[in-house]
């Protein structure tokens, strides 16, 4: 399964670089770029992580670390979502921040800093979430293998009945055709039978 990632960029000097690293890590998760945006304000960055937020699981913010950070902390507070930063390095100028399947992940504005830290860490934990969702979308739920198993004995059960009442019907024609046929016969033996009797006493 093919997924996509957004990266926003928030007062990033190596955006080129670092896009390309992102590139080509993630085309070795099956994680693939579907969006890239920049933002300098505050308020425009939030917007961006709003919007990347509905629309993709995982999400790459690029820049001022504690500036990221905060706007990061503040969108997931007034959304009431529960999520924890997760560091990815010890002086916290890196982390992942969790929410059910969407993931928000804070990097440095660093191309060689941000490939090291796949090396280490960042490609391990999205392979393992990476995994998980595929096997978990491809998995069936136990309420459609019942649904299922339940719609396949409905059928076997409907299907000779079925074919019971139909077989029933064509033989109920058959004999009432056949009794009409012999109500005819014996009619017109009836017929003939009067008419000799007539014609015979008519000649006499």
């Amino acid at each position: 399964m093919n997924e996509y990632a957004e990266i926003i960029f928030y007062h990033s000097g190596q955006t080129a670089e670092i896009e390309k690293v992102l590139s080509s890590e993630l085309s070795l998760i099956s994680l693939s770029i579907s969006q890239v945006r920049a933002a300098m304000t505050a308020e425009v960055f939030s917007d961006m992580l709003e919007n990347a937020f509905q629309q993709s699981n995982v999400i790459f913010i690029i820049g001022e670390s504690d500036g990221n950070r905060q706007v990061i902390e503040q969108f997931f507070s007034a959304n009431h979502l529960d999520g924890k930063f997760e560091p990815l390095t010890d002086d916290y100028t890196a982390g992942i921040v969790r929410y059910g399947e969407k993931c928000v992940i804070l990097l440095p504005d660093d191309a060689e800093q941000i490939k090291t830290m796949f090396a280490e860490t960042i490609r391990e934990k999205l392979s393992d979430g990476n995994s998980q969702n595929e096997y978990r979308e491809e998995l069936p739920s136990i309420e459609s293998i019942i649904k299922e198993m339940d719609s396949r004995l409905s059928y076997r059960k409907r299907t000779p009945v079925g074919v019971n009442r139909h077989a029933r019907q064509n033989r109920n024609k058959t004999l009432a055709w056949y009794r009409v046929s012999i109500f005819i016969l014996i009619l017109l033996g009836i017929i003939q039978a009067v008419l000799a009797v007539v014609f015979l006493t008519t000649g006499q």
